[in-house]
């Protein structure tokens, strides 16, 4: 008996990873499909900004900053951080309207210095969005493993 339960454990463990697992990683087709079918109630972006922000405690590197912003995130860590780390650290962020209340606020594109007790933040409103969908490319592994779920739940009824 403890054979046949180790055999079919392993027969199980194999099925799942041909039809389940290992096909929500490869099948590009099938994966952007569910997608498209899902997205509308399972990944919508509400009304959000594309910011850039930046943290430190010094206002004159925030100030330095905000002359620099032509500049990437990767190039002003490299400037700030050289000398002394974590003197300045680089976000690059998609918010939704709600979610920040300092935002809410600011809710323009250009810049916004919020004053913390221990930190200043320096807002750079890259872009405000409307309401739309999240693309796969940014949430993939989220839509491979609701993907996967379906793939077993539909593999389970199957065996039913």
């Amino acid at each position: 008996m403890v054979l046949d339960e180790y055999r079919s454990g392993i027969l199980l463990f194999n099925l799942m990873e041909k039809e389940v697992w290992n096909k929500a990683m490869v099948d590009s087709t099938g994966l952007e499909e569910f997608y498209q079918k899902n997205k509308r109630k399972n990944y919508k972006l509400a009304e959000h900004v594309v910011v850039r922000r930046f943290v430190s405690k010094d206002s004159t590197v925030l100030q330095s900053v905000s002359d620099q912003l032509e500049k990437s995130n990767s190039e002003l860590d490299s400037i700030f951080n050289s000398q002394e780390p974590l003197t300045l650290r680089t976000f690059e962020e998609k918010i939704e309207k709600g979610k920040n209340d300092w935002l809410d606020d600011h809710w323009e594109v250009g810049t916004s210095i919020q004053k913390e007790k221990n930190f200043l933040t320096l807002w750079s409103v890259v872009s405000v969005q409307p309401d739309g969908y999240k693309p796969l490319a940014e949430i993939k592994g989220l839509v491979i493993s609701d993907y996967q779920n379906e793939l077993e739940k539909g593999l389970v009824e199957g065996i039913e």
